[in-house]
């Protein structure tokens, strides 16, 4: 089950990047705007990558566009992490919005094939179940740690995820 609650915790970003909008901002107006535009960008990733993930799917399993969303992710946030600047930052969540894309509807049009069809229905309550559980926390406990460290641990925070994610969804596929 926690393979599902971090697919959808690293497809949360937005709900942090929907928090940065309580930021007392004051006289930073520029501020702000920057804020939209990394909100934009990353739904904007998001968006382009449902429909390419949707034509893409035709050629390829749920499990290679897992593979590739995961890929994706990682790629975005070593782009961010990278000291190449603010556009090299803007393009990173643009390419982790993309990698989120396909993640979370693949993993859950394969559950039938990992668990068997008499068992998707109840995998799929749980998986939901997880995944709003881990909505609620994992924000919160960034939160934390960006309020008291650094906004900065986002990239390794969402490394450190997707290093997660990355072996559980592989354990299942080797276990199933």
């Amino acid at each position: 089950a926690l393979i599902f609650q971090i697919t959808n915790l690293v497809s949360r970003l937005d709900q942090f990047l929907f928090s940065l909008r309580n930021f007392p901002f004051g006289r930073l107006n520029l501020l702000f705007q920057f804020f939209i535009l990394l909100f934009g960008l990353f739904y904007l990733g998001i968006t382009v990558g449902r429909a390419v993930s949707g034509v893409i799917a035709a050629y390829l399993s749920d499990r290679q566009m897992v593979h590739l969303g995961q890929t994706l992710v990682t790629a975005g946030t070593l782009t961010m992490l990278l000291p190449l600047g603010t556009p090299a930052a803007l393009a990173g969540l643009l390419i982790i919005g993309l990698g989120c894309a396909p993640l979370y509807p693949c993993i859950m049009h394969s559950i039938p094939v990992y668990f068997g069809a008499d068992r998707s229905q109840a995998i799929i309550g749980t998986q939901m179940a997880c995944a709003y559980t881990g909505t609620c926390l994992i924000p919160p406990l960034f939160g934390l740690l960006a309020n008291h460290i650094s906004i900065a641990l986002l990239p390794p925070f969402l490394l450190a995820l997707m290093g997660l994610m990355i072996v559980m969804y592989r354990r299942v596929c080797r276990i199933c």
